[in-house]
C-alpha cells in the first residue's frame, strides 16, 4: 500500500481526566460535571501528538491498553496517521472497499454511456449519419450485455430495441408497443455491462467481433458494413477517452485493426452485380410502362425521374428536389425529328428521405447539400437525347414554373421513396417476362444509377468525368463498376495488334477505328451498333 512509513519509536501518555465548562455544567458543584477522559501519545516524525478523547474512563483505560499493547509487542506506528499498523491497513482496506463500493453505485454501464455519446452527438448529425451511428453502437451494445438468464430476450429483439428506443434521442421516451420489445428494452438497461468492463481486452474483443457480424442473424457482415462498424465506433472511443472512462482509443491498436480488416466479406463485396444492369431498350422499355401506373398520374410524373437516375446519374435523393432552373436543354429539334442534343443539370441539394425516427421533428427533414460534397458545392451532370427527351416532354405536360420542383406529390408536397419504391415493383412486373421480373434486373430504381455509369464506361467516356457527373472518386467509381465494364479485352487485342502491324509483326489490320467516346455513347444511348 502506498504511504506506509512507519516508526518503533512511539511514548504514551497517560490518561488525562476533563472537567466539562459548559455553561450548564458551571451551575453545578464540581463533582457532579460532566467529565471526559483523553489518551496522548507520540509518534516519532509525526508533527503533532495524536489524541482520542472518551465519555468514560473505562473506554480511554481500554484504548490504552491496546496502544501499549502495540508498543509492547514491538509493532511499528504509521508515521502519518499515527496509528498501529495493524489498524492502519485495516482501516485503509475499509476505506478503500467503501469508495469502490461507492464508485460502483455511481458508474455508469456500457449502454448509459452510449446513450449519453448519441445525446451529446445528436444535434451535430444528420438523420442518416444518426441512423448509421445507432446501428453500430446496437451492434456494440448486444455483445455488451449479459445474454444469459431467465428471462434473456433474443438478439434480434435486444438489437431492435436498442436501435428503436434506447439509443434513439427522438424515440427514447416511448414504450414499445409489444411485451417482448418492452421486456427486451428492460434487460437491455439492466443487464448491460458496467463501463469498467471497457478497460479490459476480453470486452474489446467482444466489441470487435460483434462489429464483423450481423446483429440480429449473427452471419458475417459484409466489408463495407464492417468498415462503417469501425469507423463509427473509433468516434464512440474517442469520447469515451475524453469523458476519462478509458485511457486510450482501443481501435487504435494495430491488434483490433488486424482484427476487423480479417475475414469481412469477400473482395466483390460493394461492387455492382453486372445482373443489375439493364440495357438502354429495357430501361426505355420501363420508363414507357411506368406511365400507365395506375395512381391518378404518379407514374407519368416519375417518368422523367427514372430518366434521371439512368441517363443522369443521379441519386434518387437528388432527382427528387431537383427544380427546373438547374436544366438547361438544348434547343428543341424542329417537329417529328429525334433529339440529337444534351443537356446540363447543376444542383447543389439532395433530400435522402431518412426514417422519420432519426429527424428532429419525427416527420420530415430539409434538404441537404449533396453526398461527399461541402455545403454548397454543387455537381453537373450531361444528359444524353433520349433523357433530354423525357425531361423536355415532363417540363410541357406538367406545366412546371420557373424554378418550381420538377416532382411533385398529388396534394402538393414532395415524393416519397415509398411512392417512387411502389410504382417501379409495378413497372418491373408488367414490363418484364417472368424470368426477367424474378431477376436482379433493374431490381431497384437505384439500379438505373447502376446501369447509367455502366453505359457510359463501356462507351468508353474518359472515367474522371464518369466520377464526376457521378459523385464519385476515380478510385471508388472504378473499383464498384469493375464488373460492369464489357469489350476491354477485344480493345486491348485491337490496340496491341496495331502496334505489333505497324512493326511488321503481323499483318495490317483491318479492323474499323474506334469511334470517339461521345460518339460511341451516342451509338449506344440510341440502341445502334
Amino acid at each position: 500500500m502506498e504511504d506506509e512509513e512507519s516508526t518503533f519509536q512511539v511514548r504514551i501518555w497517560a490518561i488525562k481526566e476533563h472537567v466539562s465548562r459548559a455553561k450548564a455544567e458551571l451551575a453545578k458543584p464540581e463533582e457532579e460535571r460532566k467529565r471526559t477522559y483523553s489518551i496522548r501519545w507520540i509518534v516519532e516524525g509525526r508533527p503533532k501528538e495524536c489524541t482520542e478523547s472518551y465519555a468514560t474512563f473505562t473506554g480511554a483505560e481500554s484504548r490504552l491498553m491496546e496502544l501499549t499493547l502495540a508498543v509492547k509487542k514491538g509493532e511499528a506506528f504509521h508515521v502519518r496517521s499515527g496509528l498501529p499498523m495493524s489498524e492502519y491497513r485495516q482501516e485503509a482496506a475499509a476505506k478503500a472497499r467503501a469508495e469502490a463500493e461507492a464508485a460502483a453505485a455511481s458508474a455508469k454501464s456500457c449502454l448509459e454511456r452510449f446513450i449519453d455519446f448519441m445525446d451529446d452527438k445528436w444535434s451535430s448529425l444528420k438523420p442518416k449519419s444518426r441512423e448509421s451511428m445507432i446501428r453500430s453502437l446496437a451492434t456494440a451494445t448486444v455483445a455488451l450485455t449479459t445474454p444469459d438468464g431467465p428471462g434473456a430476450p433474443k438478439s434480434k429483439d435486444l438489437y431492435y430495441v436498442l436501435n428503436k428506443y434506447a439509443l434513439n434521442k427522438h424515440n427514447r421516451g416511448l414504450q414499445p408497443p409489444r411485451q417482448h420489445h418492452a421486456a427486451a428494452l428492460a434487460w437491455a438497461h439492466k443487464h448491460s455491462l458496467p463501463e469498467a468492463e471497457l478497460r479490459k481486452e476480453a470486452t474489446i474483443r467482444l466489441i470487435v467481433e460483434a462489429l464483423k457480424r450481423q446483429p440480429s442473424s449473427g452471419s458475417k457482415a459484409a466489408r463495407n458494413t464492417v468498415k462503417n462498424n469501425r469507423s463509427k465506433m473509433h468516434q464512440v472511443f474517442d469520447y469515451l477517452v475524453e469523458q476519462e472512462v478509458i485511457d486510450l482509443n482501443p481501435l487504435e491498436n494495430p491488434k483490433w485493426k488486424r482484427a476487423l480488416a480479417a475475414g469481412s466479406g469477400s473482395d466483390d463485396e460493394g461492387k455492382v452485380d453486372r445482373s443489375v444492369v439493364a440495357n438502354p431498350v429495357q430501361v426505355e422499355q420501363l420508363i414507357t410502362k411506368a406511365g400507365d401506373y395506375p395512381g391518378e398520374g404518379v407514374g407519368q410524373v416519375l417518368q422523367a425521374f427514372f430518366a434521371l437516375l439512368y441517363y443522369g446519374l443521379m441519386r434518387p435523393g437528388e432527382a427528387l428536389v431537383l427544380r427546373e432552373d438547374a436544366i438547361v436543354l438544348p434547343p428543341e429539334p424542329p417537329e417529328g425529328e429525334q433529339e440529337t442534343g444534351w443537356a446540363t443539370i447543376t444542383f447543389k441539394k439532395s433530400n435522402p428521405q431518412p426514417q422519420a425516427q432519426y429527424t428532429d421533428d419525427g416527420k420530415t427533414v430539409e434538404d441537404q447539400g449533396l453526398k461527399h460534397r461541402e455545403d454548397g458545392e454543387g455537381r453537373t451532370v450531361l444528359v444524353p437525347p433520349p433523357g433530354v427527351r423525357w425531361l423536355r416532354r415532363h417540363l410541357k405536360t406538367f406545366n412546371i414554373s420557373p424554378g418550381g420542383r420538377l416532382f411533385i406529390g398529388r396534394h402538393g408536397g414532395k415524393i416519397d421513396k415509398t411512392t417512387y419504391a411502389a410504382v417501379w415493383r409495378w413497372t418491373r412486373k408488367e414490363a418484364f417476362t417472368a424470368q426477367q421480373h424474378n431477376s436482379l434486373l433493374a431490381k431497384r430504381p437505384y439500379d438505373l444509377r447502376h446501369g447509367g455509369v455502366s453505359l457510359m464506361l463501356n462507351a468508353g467516356v474518359d472515367p474522371a468525368l464518369i466520377a464526376e457527373m457521378a459523385g464519385h472518386s476515380i478510385d471508388v467509381l472504378l473499383k464498384i463498376y469493375s464488373k460492369c465494364v464489357d469489350g476491354q479485352q477485344e480493345r486491348a487485342i485491337m490496340l496491341v495488334n496495331r502496334v505489333l502491324a505497324y512493326w511488321k509483326l503481323l499483318p495490317p489490320v483491318t479492323e474499323p477505328d474506334v469511334p470517339e467516346p461521345a460518339e460511341r455513347l451516342i451509338a449506344a444511348l440510341q440502341g445502334k451498333s
